[in-house]
């Protein structure tokens, strides 16, 4: 019997709804799009689907519609499936750093629809965030603990990151994958199966973990010999995508830990206090469902599987 239906997530106390988001606009998609990101107020996704993986797409905001601006198939002349990718401002220019699912190990530097650098990080990353101070990735080691590095932008060389926290938890790699999240202050990393957020600081540095307003549900692991451990089917995960703004995290969460159902909430967090702020609630209509969060001063976008929504905080 499936369990998950008895492990729908508890908050812990009471949500404060105040000042719901309202619609400004939406965006109706043509694909199912993923890794929404926001730069000099331009809109960019990708898809993971068909003939569009290695395709990063800008929001036309005259037609309003998502159209093809870099195939990174055509530039580094191979298969790309992207993990991760942002935009900076380098030396005058716009460039673009990515890491290619296929070939984990190395970053990608592009500029003017040119390869200008490919580095390697000498392990697979997971997990990646492009700061101006360098490149943050994780992965895990052999005992399936995980591991976290940051790269120098100027020297490119990579080191680990000390970190004691998963020691109190089996399969810890497995339990604390997450979404990555940034701000000036912090970087995150908001488990997907867990009440738990890492925090690390602008240099890096791991300094705590936090726990958010819900009640942890019960992972479990199928142990098969020669196989090592298998995630059991019946797990639920509490929180879908994160994001970090001014010192404030983001959580978009449901009651029931099923990506498609539920009702669904961001639920806000101070991470200058660790302590819950209040939560917005949102509807979707039946078959959508709620993917990403970008939240910038007044906005939130939120991208679902057939619409980008933009909402304007109250």
């Amino acid at each position: 019997m499936s369990t998950k239906e008895k492990q729908k997530i508890k908050f812990i106390g009471e949500r404060s709804f105040e000042n719901t988001p309202t619609i400004s606009s939406k965006t109706q998609l043509d694909n199912t799009y993923s890794l929404l990101k926001i730069y000099n107020d331009d809109i960019f996704v990708t898809s993971w689907e068909g003939d569009n993986r290695g395709v990063i797409f800008k929001l036309d905001m005259k037609h309003n519609k998502f159209k093809s601006l870099i195939n990174l198939k055509e530039i580094v002349d191979k298969n790309i499936s992207l993990a991760d990718y942002q935009f900076f401002k380098q030396n005058g220019d716009d460039v673009l750093y990515f890491v290619n699912i296929l070939d984990s190990k190395n970053i990608f530097i592009i500029s003017k629809n040119k390869i200008i650098e490919k580095y390697s990080t000498n392990h697979a990353i997971q997990r990646i965030n492009f700061r101006k101070e360098g490149v943050f990735t994780t992965t895990w080691d052999s005992t399936i603990n995980p591991q976290y590095f940051k790269s120098n932008l100027q020297d490119r060389i990579t080191k680990p990151i000390p970190f004691n926290y998963s020691n109190q938890l089996s399969y810890a790699a497995i339990l604390l994958d997450g979404i990555v999240s940034s701000d000036e202050n912090y970087i995150t990393i908001t488990s997907y199966a867990q009440n738990v957020v890492l925090i690390f600081d602008s240099n890096f540095t791991f300094i705590r973990s936090m726990n958010l307003n819900i009640v942890n549900p019960e992972f479990k692991f199928n142990e098969i010999s020669g196989r090592g451990p298998v995630i059991n089917p019946n797990n639920i995960y509490p929180n879908i995508h994160a994001d970090l703004y001014k010192n404030h995290l983001y959580v978009l969460t449901n009651n029931t830990g099923l990506l498609e159902e539920g009702d669904y909430y961001i639920d806000i967090y101070d991470l200058g206090t660790d302590k819950y702020v209040k939560s917005y609630k949102f509807k979707f209509l039946t078959g959508e469902t709620p993917k990403e969060i970008k939240i910038l001063e007044n906005k939130i976008y939120l991208l679902t599987n057939k619409t980008l929504y933009l909402y304007e905080k109250n």
